[in-house]
């Protein structure tokens, strides 16, 4: 098979993924708390819980998201419990996040969530050859530069 083509193969099953992530992001999911979290709403406890004393921008940097996009999530978790805001920074000014007791219980669901499903990647990855990893490695760092580019920019694709 020509390299090219492999190329072309691995693009159109990164793009599978892709899409298939785009489903489950709509998918609620219970991490052990008895209420359902989106896709967003679970990674913006789990930055939050990994990085205490957050604001609302880092948290979207973080999250490769706007600040228009994170505020609203932010507010949700707020209601439902599972963040708190308090007044912080130099002048007391800044708004930082923290997690509530309910918030860390969803957090260590999420994370036990994720040590089961990279369990499962470790195991069927441990067989593979380092050099393999570190070329996927590097073709998704390409990939992402490349999306970051024309994020960017106004430059068509």
């Amino acid at each position: 098979m020509e390299r090219q083509q492999q190329y072309m193969q691995l693009i159109e099953t990164l793009f599978r993924v892709i899409n298939k992530f785009y489903a489950l992001e709509k998918i609620p999911r219970d991490y052990g708390v008895g209420e359902n979290f989106y896709r967003q709403e679970i990674h913006a406890i789990a930055v939050i819980g990994n990085h205490p004393d957050i604001n609302v921008m880092q948290l979207a940097e973080q999250l490769g998201v706007t600040k228009g996009t994170i505020s609203p999530v932010v507010t949700k978790l707020e209601k439902r419990g599972y963040v708190s805001k308090l007044k912080g920074g130099e002048s007391n000014k800044e708004i930082l996040l923290r997690l509530t007791i309910k918030g860390q219980m969803a957090y260590h669901g999420h994370e036990m969530f994720h040590l089961k499903l990279h369990a499962e990647l470790f195991e069927e990855f441990d067989r593979e050859n380092p050099e393999h990893i570190e070329f996927l490695k590097r073709f998704l760092q390409v990939g992402e530069h490349l999306v970051d580019k024309y994020l960017q920019t106004d430059e068509k694709l």
